[in-house]
């Protein structure tokens, strides 16, 4: 039995061990989409929308 489980139990364990949420989504046919609010509030995702409205390339 592992440590989080001896500790907390199966739920607790699960949780503790789980990667954080990217917002990805799959459906049961295989497709993927985006769930909007978890996805544009990743804060890597914040930086990388702010670099691109800063850049050069991007039209004002």
């Amino acid at each position: 039995m592992s440590f989080w489980k001896k500790i907390f139990g199966k739920k607790a364990a699960k949780k503790a061990t789980r990667k954080p949420d990217t917002g990805l989504r799959g459906s049961f046919n295989g497709d993927l989409y985006i769930d909007k609010a978890v996805f544009f509030s990743r804060p890597e995702v914040i930086r990388l929308l702010e670099f691109m409205k800063n850049s050069d390339a991007y039209p004002k």
